[in-house]
């Protein structure tokens, strides 16, 4: 009815995601650094976007570096070099949480 309210509870099993930047989603892949520096592609599935972020259940592991640039031509095997980005570190932050 209109104008009435209510209060739920939903049940399930929290899920972990990932949250990145929407500039290192690349359609349904992002970019990732392996441990031989070269660049790795990845399918993602379910990306669910969130205004400028990204939640991903999969295609990225802990531990692993996305790529958050720009990349063109992205040749899987390629060699990447890497900086640190502290301000989109700081924008994730604010973003998420602490728990």
């Amino acid at each position: 009815m209109q104008g009435m309210y209510t209060e739920i509870v939903l049940q399930g099993r929290a899920k972990t995601f990932y949250v990145i930047p929407r500039d290192a989603l690349h359609e349904n892949e992002i970019f990732v650094v392996n441990k031989q520096n070269q660049l790795d592609r990845r399918s993602v599935e379910n990306a669910q976007v969130q205004g400028k972020m990204v939640l991903l259940g999969t295609g990225l592991q802990e531990g692993e570096k996305l790529i958050v640039s720009d990349v063109f031509p992205a040749i899987p095997g390629m060699q990447v070099k890497m900086t640190e980005k502290s301000t989109l570190q700081q924008s994730i932050a604010d973003w998420v949480p602490e728990q």
